[in-house]
């Protein structure tokens, strides 16, 4: 369990026990009780000590615990807008991984096979014309197989969260969410033209911090749809556009190579 999971299970226990009627104080401590020893433990040992006085304003999440005016509400939009961001960086790397498989893998292969079916520089200068791309390519393919397959992860590293599949709503909640819990008016974050929209018609009705939840929440919901349609695909478009790809590399490659070995007495 990293940090961030550590905090938001945190504000969910303080929340849990603050409903069955707890005072703040004695709700933090128990829950602090089973943290291990680190950074968040050093945190809330914090807060405690604070806690008449209003806590930090460096940290939000000793503001929350600190403050004995924070609101069970105010805890579960904290603890909500921590698991948004871990849903956002599950996106990242579940569409890093793929993408990384999709694009890397068969530049590699083709390096590798490209090591394996033409082990013979100096025949190139003996192919005929029909040879000659053959081995050429292969040639080409040894070298910059690996510059390639770099330059495409670093690509990817670079433009990763515009393809991630739900990385933005997933992102917006956990903003809006942020907003909820410290008593915002607006939202820190960017969001489409239809979100505010709506976010600005149920502000008027229900207030900003409950407008920010009820977004929030429909964010989150296709945030979490279109990732789980992301990881039922993935798998199976990649089969289908990969091992195509890799078995027209090895005709292209291998076979007219090995047919010009064999024709030549050299295989």
């Amino acid at each position: 369990m990293n940090l961030q999971e550590q905090e938001a299970l945190l504000l969910r226990q303080v929340a849990g026990l603050r409903r069955r009627g707890l005072d703040h104080q004695r709700a933090l401590q128990l829950a602090s009780e089973s943290l291990p020893q680190g950074p968040l433990r050093d945190r809330v040992q914090i807060a405690q000590r604070t806690l008449s006085a209003g806590g930090s304003r460096d940290d939000p999440l000793q503001g929350l615990l600190a403050s004995g005016t924070s609101s069970v509400q105010q805890l579960d939009h904290a603890a909500a807008a921590l698991e948004a961001r871990l849903w956002a960086q599950a996106s990242l790397h579940t569409t890093r991984l793929y993408l990384s498989v999709a694009v890397a893998g068969p530049l590699l292969l083709c390096c590798l096979l490209a090591w394996a079916i033409a082990p013979f520089p100096e025949a190139l200068n003996e192919l005929p014309d029909s040879g000659g791309p053959t081995l050429g390519l292969a040639a080409l393919m040894r070298w910059a197989g690996v510059p390639l397959a770099v330059t495409a992860l670093l690509l990817l590293q670079r433009f990763i969260q515009n393809l991630a599949p739900g990385f933005r709503q997933a992102t917006q909640a956990a903003g809006l969410l942020e907003m909820a819990a410290q008593d915002g008016d607006e939202p820190p974050v960017a969001l489409m033209p239809t979100d505010e929209q709506f976010f600005l018609a149920r502000r008027e009705r229900i207030g900003a911090r409950a407008a920010a939840a009820e977004l929030a929440e429909e964010l989150s919901r296709s945030s979490s749809e279109a990732l789980l349609l992301f990881r039922r695909l993935a798998p199976v478009l990649g089969t289908m556009l990969v091992i195509p790809a890799l078995a027209c590399a090895l005709i292209v490659l291998g076979l007219p190579y090995f047919a010009f070995l064999a024709s030549s007495g050299l295989y």
